[in-house]
């Protein structure tokens, strides 16, 4: 009985993956890279409607400088 039951699980243990071959196959899975890449782009998603809330402040300034001073244009606005 033992025999019949090794003879049978026989081509199972030839066919089957060692463990290295195993993590490799896991860490090259391209449904784990996609999800990986989905959750980076919630978080970036939610940081970004997260600070739509906050209040900004915005500050400008301009310098103009002429190299002709006449009445219409100083050297400097």
């Amino acid at each position: 009985m033992k025999t019949v039951i090794s003879v049978l699980l026989l081509p199972l243990f030839l066919y089957s993956y060692t463990l290295d071959e195993l993590v490799e196959t896991a860490h090259k899975n391209r449904l784990v890279k996609s999800a990986e890449h989905s959750l980076a782009a919630s978080e970036k998603n939610y940081d970004s409607v997260k600070s739509s809330y906050l209040p900004t402040i915005e500050v400008g300034a301009s310098l103009e400088n002429a190299s002709e001073e006449n009445v219409a244009t100083p050297k400097n606005a």
